[in-house]
């Protein structure tokens, strides 16, 4: 009878006990490896997310400048006093992001104010393109053809004629200036950071995933 009791008991023990547990997978079963694989998976879609960042296009912003849309500037404190300089008009100052690139291409055609005729061979000369803050252009312009944009802020871009001391005077009297220019603004950079943290974090996630299989492995021998 006592016999029979205990084991009314442990059954009846058993059976409050609650659900059984599910014992571990073995090691090296596909339920171990699991996180590895996902982990791996992870990788691969950062790996083709930075893929496609490369090959989408890279915003920009292209502004045409006719001779009417250029006022003449004083010259600004850091350049020399010697040619003209002429500032695009504050309506055609154009966005620049922080790390944006600016291309300028300048067309001089200077003819004779009298006649009409183009002079000096149609040749226009020495210029240089500038790019300057829209909200003070004569302090400090940049070359266009070597400028970033420090700041995200408005820009204008400034032109410096040399072919005479002044646009009026010397070789340069009794002419006119017809001024025209494209400038062609993008951001190199805008995706940059997120291709370099997919790339570092693609790999940090490989070598975790093979670091922990390899752990795996070594657990599991005998």
């Amino acid at each position: 009878m006592s016999g029979a009791a205990l084991a009314v008991g442990g059954f009846s023990v058993g059976r409050r006990g609650g659900r059984a547990r599910t014992p571990n997978p073995p090691t090296g079963s596909i339920a171990d490896k699991g996180w590895h694989r996902s982990l791996l998976a992870i990788a691969v879609l950062l790996t083709l997310g930075v893929v496609v960042l490369s090959a989408l296009p890279i915003p920009s912003n292209a502004i045409a400048y006719a001779p009417r849309d250029f006022d003449p500037l004083p010259p600004p404190t850091n350049l020399t006093t010697y040619g003209g300089y002429f500032v695009a008009r504050p309506r055609l100052g154009f966005w620049g992001d922080r790390g944006s690139v600016v291309n300028v291409d300048v067309q001089i055609t200077w003819t004779d104010s009298r006649t009409g005729a183009v002079l000096f061979g149609g040749a226009p000369g020495n210029f240089t393109a500038y790019v300057a803050s829209a909200s003070s252009p004569r302090e400090s312009p940049s070359i266009a053809s070597t400028f970033v944009a420090p700041a995200s802020r408005f820009y204008v871009v400034i032109v410096w004629v040399g072919r005479c001391p002044t646009p009026t005077s010397g070789a340069c009297a009794n002419t006119t200036l017809a001024l025209q220019a494209q400038s062609h603004t993008t951001v190199p950079t805008i995706y940059l950071p997120a291709q370099v943290g997919g790339s570092t974090f693609g790999a940090a996630l490989v070598i975790a995933a093979t670091a922990g299989s390899r752990a795996r492995s070594k657990g599991g021998r005998p």
